[in-house]
């Protein structure tokens, strides 16, 4: 499972391609802010950021930041696997962190790469948000 920031829209973008790259059909998305991402943040004080990008793995092991981002290009298999396990290993952590976190804090600038809404595809793979279902 991927959580998000679901106001920007390069992250939407970001998502949008995950699953359309997801043959297999079982990565599901929901964003920071929904019921799912709230549960989360309760459960593990240590995530409060909600600008940052979670990944949690099917054993439940967690991530954040670019390590969130690798982890759920190399949960796709074929060669994106080893390519997000090398660049893992040849970047150091802070360093992508750094990138992370400057891209994120400027995400403003690359809007246009954006997109408004996700498609059809990417919202059926979205959790449900017992917030908004009344």
């Amino acid at each position: 499972m991927l959580l998000y920031d679901g106001d920007c829209g390069v992250c939407r973008r970001f998502v949008s391609l995950l699953i359309g790259a997801d043959r297999g059909g079982s990565l599901r998305i929901a964003p920071l802010a929904s019921a799912v991402g709230d549960s989360l943040r309760r459960d593990r004080p240590e995530l409060e950021r909600r600008d940052s990008a979670i990944w949690v793995s099917a054993t439940g092991t967690v991530s954040t930041h670019s390590d969130a981002i690798l982890d759920a290009i190399a949960y796709l298999g074929g060669v994106l696997t080893p390519l997000a396990r090398l660049l893992k290993s040849l970047v150091p952590q802070a360093l992508r962190d750094r990138a992370y976190t400057a891209f994120a804090d400027n995400r403003n600038l690359f809007a246009s790469i954006g997109m408004q809404e996700l498609d059809a595809r990417a919202r059926s793979r979205m959790l449900p948000d017992e917030r908004h279902a009344m």
